[in-house]
């Protein structure tokens, strides 16, 4: 039963999850899409996943802790670029 309860709560904290709307138009929007699923440095999960991960382990634990790492250009992803 706790599972389902931390899944539940978990969908209906974030629903769709965050979704941006840019007022700049469709390039800003379509970067994000591309860039959302390079988000997770491990490569295990795009940026909705972890989104997921963060609210779920609110739910268990609490609190959840996000480290942000400065992506270089060597590393051939999209943002930044």
């Amino acid at each position: 039963h706790a599972a389902r309860a931390a899944s539940a709560w978990v969908a209906n904290a974030i629903g769709q999850g965050i979704r941006p709307q840019s007022a700049a138009g469709a390039t800003v929007d379509d970067t994000f899409a591309v860039w959302s699923a390079e988000w997770d440095a491990a490569g295990r999960a795009d940026f909705y996943g972890l989104q997921a991960a963060v609210v779920r382990s609110v739910f268990v634990a609490g609190e959840s802790f996000v480290r942000f790492r400065t992506r270089r250009h060597e590393e051939g992803l999209t943002v930044p670029r």
